[in-house]
């Protein structure tokens, strides 16, 4: 999920509440975590997978088409918006004479390929991918610490606004909405000992926050806080300030092209798999249903970011949208159906 927006962030936590903008993204985290737990205690009580199953036995069969179908459309409009600022990114940056819609499509093409398949081809992909990406990652990073000029810019101010701090809050949800992407994957997990869902998915999102505190730390620390918060894609202008002069890599250009390119289509891919495998759910279809479904899940996002005009307008529609939007749902969603499914357990449990 980081991988898939992390190019845009933190310019806009930076211009709402500065260098504090930090301790937002810990409010985030707690929020994601306080969701993720409720979802996990959901499916565990409905032992029922994947998400859409588990909405039916919570709340029938109209509840389950409207809660998987507004579920379904933020996530893909997320999708949908993410796409279009990597492939505006990539037009400003690397194709200025390549029309913005051909990189949204390949990477959406290719992302709809992998969510084609099977659930355990997805999940290989991903296990293969994810180190690499990781490891490259770290490595850039790592070079770019040479460039660090502003390490007084992390102390925090000492005027905390309260409002600043909630609007920073929020504006970082993009950054963990999955579109219920664990809890439709949590019970198909393979444990080796006593199942621990909650504290894998603790580590996952305390591994999550901690990149995301790295990024805030090399952005502020390299550019200053004015010139981040001004900038429209902060992590591209620090990773360019690394060269390493050899015969494989040169700049930042092989890592974003190839490595980020990669983890968008990897965040892509596992997000329409879940969707077009819910929408299987929903409809009892079978294994070659859910691929057209993929297909036609994966157009939907592909035109929503190709009908984006510009990265200002993406913004916009993000944080001024989306994001209070999914939060609120997501959040409302996951507490009234916890509520419910424990009620109907105690009631089981005394009759």
């Amino acid at each position: 999920m980081v991988a898939g927006a992390i190019y845009i962030w933190p310019q806009y936590i930076i211009q709402t509440a500065g260098i504090n903008g930090l301790w937002s993204l810990f409010t985030t985290a707690g929020i994601s975590l306080l969701v993720l737990s409720l979802q996990i205690a959901w499916v565990s009580l409905t032992k029922a997978t994947p998400f859409a199953t588990a909405v039916r036995n919570t709340w029938g069969v109209f509840g389950m088409w409207l809660v998987v179908s507004i579920t379904g459309i933020l996530c893909m409009t997320i999708d949908g918006v993410m796409l279009a600022l990597f492939g505006q990114m990539l037009h400003v940056f690397f194709y200025p004479l390549t029309p913005e819609a051909v990189p949204i499509v390949l990477i959406g093409l290719a992302g709809i390929w992998i969510a084609m398949r099977s659930l355990s081809t997805v999940a290989r992909n991903v296990q293969f991918w994810f180190p690499l990406i990781l490891l490259s990652f770290g490595f850039v990073v790592s070079l770019s610490l040479r460039s660090v000029r502003f390490s007084a810019a992390l102390l925090p101010s000492p005027t905390f606004v309260v409002p600043q701090w909630l609007r920073a809050t929020l504006s970082t949800w993009f950054l963990y909405a999955n579109g219920a992407v664990v809890a439709s994957l949590i019970p198909h997990i393979r444990w080796t000992g006593r199942p621990r869902p909650v504290l894998w998915t603790t580590w996952a999102v305390g591994f999550q926050t901690l990149v995301l505190v790295l990024v805030f730390v090399i952005v502020v620390t390299t550019l200053g806080p004015a010139a981040a918060s001004q900038l429209q894609w902060p992590m591209v202008y620090v990773f360019s300030l690394v060269s390493v002069k050899t015969f494989f890599f040169k700049g930042v250009g092989m890592f974003v092209i190839i490595t980020w390119t990669t983890a968008v289509v990897l965040y892509l891919s596992v997000h329409i798999y879940c969707f077009s495998w819910n929408v299987q759910a929903m409809v009892d279809a079978s294994s070659l249903a859910r691929r057209w479904f993929a297909l036609g899940a994966g157009i939907v996002v592909i035109t929503i970011a190709i009908l984006i005009p510009s990265a200002i307008s993406a913004g916009k529609i993000l944080f001024g949208v989306l994001n209070p939007a999914d939060l609120s749902w997501t959040l409302g969603v996951a507490l009234l159906s916890v509520f419910v499914v424990w009620i109907r357990h105690r009631r089981s449990k005394h009759s």
